[in-house]
Order: C-alpha cells, then sequence, then structure tokens
C-alpha cells in the first residue's frame, strides 16, 4: 500500500499585538509625551510671537507702499476691542486684536484695504498710541520720529525670551530686536 506521509505541525503564529503588549506601547508613549510637551511651550511661543512680529512688518510695507501709490492718507489702524470676539485691544496702546491698513478719501471716509490678524495668546502694544499710525506720500510714518512695538507672549514680560521688539524708524526702516520696547 501507500505509506502515509508524516504530518508537517502547522505554526501557528499570531500575527499582531497581544493587548499587553498594546498596552505597554501606549503607556510608553503616554509617559514620553508628558515629559517632552512642556518644553514645547517656550517654542510655541517664539513662534507665535515671530508670526505676529511679520505681520506688523508685513503691514508697514504694505501700508508705506499703498500711500506711495495713492498720494498719502493711508493709515495703519489697530482692530477695535470686542471685534470678532477679541478682548485684547482694550486702550489705544493695545494692538492684541490685529491691524488693518486703511485707505481715507477726500471726503474724510477711511476704507478698509488689507486685515493682519495674529495667533492667539500674543500680546502686542505700542506706547503713546492713538490707536493709530497714519503715512504720508513719501511713505513715512507722520509725526514720530521712531515708533516703538513691544509683542510678547500672553502673560510674558519684556524679559520673556520669546519677547520681540520692533523699532519703526520715520521713514520706515525696521529693526527687530530681543528686548523690546525701543
Amino acid at each position: 500500500m501507500h505509506a502515509e506521509r508524516p504530518r508537517s505541525r502547522a505554526r501557528t503564529a499570531s500575527l499582531g499585538f497581544t493587548t499587553i503588549e498594546l498596552l505597554t506601547v501606549l503607556v510608553i508613549i503616554a509617559i514620553l509625551a508628558g515629559i517632552a510637551a512642556p518644553s514645547f511651550r517656550p517654542m510655541l511661543e517664539r513662534w507665535r510671537v515671530r508670526n505676529a512680529s511679520e505681520a506688523m512688518v508685513s503691514a508697514v510695507y504694505y501700508a508705506r507702499s499703498e500711500a506711495i501709490k495713492r498720494g498719502g492718507n493711508v493709515k495703519l489702524q489697530k482692530i477695535a476691542n470686542n471685534t470678532d470676539g477679541c478682548t485684547l485691544a482694550a486702550t489705544n496702546e493695545d494692538w492684541g486684536c490685529g491691524w488693518g491698513v486703511y485707505s481715507t478719501d477726500t471726503a474724510g471716509t477711511a476704507t478698509l484695504l488689507k486685515t493682519f490678524a495674529i495667533p492667539a495668546n500674543v500680546t502686542v502694544s505700542i506706547k503713546d498710541n492713538t490707536g493709530s499710525i497714519p503715512i504720508d506720500r513719501w511713505g513715512t510714518l507722520t509725526g514720530v520720529s521712531t515708533k516703538g512695538i513691544a509683542m510678547l507672549p500672553a502673560g510674558g514680560s519684556n524679559s520673556s525670551p520669546a519677547a520681540v521688539g520692533l523699532c519703526i524708524a520715520a521713514g520706515g526702516r525696521i529693526k527687530v530686536i530681543g528686548n523690546p520696547p525701543c
């Protein structure tokens, strides 16, 4: 007769993780994330402040070019407090809700040309300000020799590593410094 072949024993291998292995990996990831998360805060603060300072630099350059193009009557103006739920602009010195570039016609009617939003949790202040910065037909800031702008993380101080100061000369030259204001 025919000889029987010995049956090969098939291995039954599991192609996945057991519940205990999966939970162990998740616990290790949670512990590492808990250790790493606090170190991201300063990085996020610096990123937010840098974005706000870049928005201000862009707004000044845009306002100057529009003033030259339109023959003056352009101003950079803070967005009012309680606009879109923002409450970071309580005084004329607080620009935490963002700002816009406006053109004013001969009748005194202001037209919004462009708005500049800033990230949340950033404090922007311009000392001795009326809430707007007029720019004349030559692209210079009217009535000032230098404008100092402090940008800080919310609740931060001028000594915060993320703090940035912008010094804007009347002619439009902008210098970014680490210790606000100018």
